[in-house]
């Protein structure tokens, strides 16, 4: 506060201080009750804010108690990861897609893929298993709630249902062995749906390279039921052991047993997976054997690279490699063609003889399929034998540069193919 003085000596007398003193103590009076009030009222808006907060977080509680009340009464009296999600999208009234990895999709009526959604994630031991796929809309806040909720409970369902699931593969394993011993030959009993027919075939599929032991169980599970959806018999027994889904098929004819095979090929093709399959059998006791057959095949086709389906009778050469890795084998071949497989400038030389064995060794027929005259291919005979340092002629030579031409065109997926003129 600042005051003037205009008296003739130009000085405050005693009186003027005193009043002005008096002044200024009122004034901060004041001015300390303005704070006062002004922080009483800061106080009763934070207090109001407070209740405001408190009875929104009661609403959510009571919405969340009831949206976890409503959730318990769906999945304790669903009847599966089909008709649950379909029960909440008609309590709820809302539009979204599920999907897991055993192979479940879920859509509500009316859903259209395409437009931007967001995404709630399933998961188990930290691995997702699932997903809810769903557009924003109305209170966000809820539909957050309401997904994360419902992926919980999805979660703890699929644990139940695979721990069901690995009590019926133990039980289909323990079915399968007890038919290998011959338990029930005349095959009239019915289990799991499978019945011992006439003939029978066994597949090997393994899972799928994974380095989380949680991902290669449902892998196998996603897998069994892909080839059970796919297969053109229901009648077949599928469970699995030792990280392969092993697939037991009984039919009366070799035509469906033959059918259904070339169904599987095409599968297998198609999801990227080596499927070994023995040969058609009419006896029980073949059962074990088969299984190591179909699953040499499997391995053999693995270790090429390859996706599809081998047959047993069809694994040639590769019958020797038995235990053998991918490395090995063509460590071997590349050891016996030399610079042959190592430098891409001999890929005309590799081809011509890669031809030459397919056709049995016949200059005519290897020259023809190949488009050059006989007498270029007997000069490309004689370079193949210069950079080998192996003789053509010679029987063991022949077989080795056989044995190594085949094995470096078949797991390098190499093909012949005529040179234009």
């Amino acid at each position: 506060m600042t005051t003037l003085s205009f008296s003739q000596d130009g000085a405050f007398s005693a009186f003027d201080r005193t009043v002005l003193e008096s002044l200024a103590a009122q004034i901060a009076v004041a001015y300390q009750r303005s704070l006062a009030y002004r922080n009483a009222v800061e106080t009763s808006r934070r207090l109001e804010q407070m209740r405001s907060d408190l009875a929104r977080k009661n609403a959510e509680l009571d919405r969340a108690v009831e949206l976890h009340e409503a959730l318990l009464r769906i999945f304790s009296t669903g009847d599966g990861l089909m008709e649950q999600p379909r029960a909440v999208s008609e309590l709820f009234h809302l539009k979204f897609r599920f999907e897991n990895v055993l192979g479940v999709d879920y859509r509500s009526p009316e859903w259209t893929d395409g437009d931007e959604t967001l995404c709630q994630s399933v998961e188990v031991a930290q691995a997702p298993v699932g997903h809810f796929h769903f557009r924003q809309s109305g209170d966000s806040g809820f539909q957050r709630a309401l997904f994360g909720t419902l992926g919980a409970f999805v979660a703890l369902d699929f644990v139940r249902d695979m721990s069901r699931m690995d009590v019926l593969n133990a039980r289909k394993k323990a079915h399968f062995e007890a038919l290998s011993t011959g338990l029930e030959s005349e095959g009239r009993g019915t289990h799991f749906g499978f019945r011992l027919d006439r003939l029978h075939q066994i597949f090997v599929a393994p899972a799928p390279r994974t380095t989380d032991p949680t991902n290669t169980v449902l892998s196998l599970y996603k897998l069994e039921s892909d080839l059970q959806q796919a297969m053109t018999t229901p009648n077949a027994l599928i469970f699995h052991e030792n990280e392969q889904v092993i697939m037991l098929v009984s039919a009366s004819t070799t035509a469906a047993l033959e059918r259904n095979l070339n169904v599987i090929s095409n599968v297998a093709t198609g999801l990227s997976i080596s499927i070994g399959a023995s040969e058609i059998y009419d006896a029980n006791e073949h059962h074990l054997n088969s299984q190591d057959l179909a699953s040499q095949a499997a391995e053999a086709l693995s270790r090429r690279g390859r996706a599809g389906l081998l047959r047993y009778r069809e694994m040639g050469l590769e019958l020797l490699l038995k235990g053998q890795t991918r490395q090995d084998v063509l460590a071997f071949a590349h050891n016996i063609l030399g610079v042959l497989a190592q430098d891409p400038r001999h890929g005309v030389l590799r081809e011509t003889l890669l031809r030459y064995v397919q056709e049995g060794k016949s200059v005519t027929r290897s020259a023809q399929a190949l488009g050059i005259h006989p007498n270029t291919l007997y000069q490309r005979l004689q370079r193949i034998e210069a950079v080998t340092g192996r003789n053509i002629a010679d029987v063991s030579d022949f077989t080795l540069l056989s044995l190594a031409c085949q094995i470096h065109a078949e797991y390098l997926g190499e093909t012949t193919s005529p040179e234009s003129a």
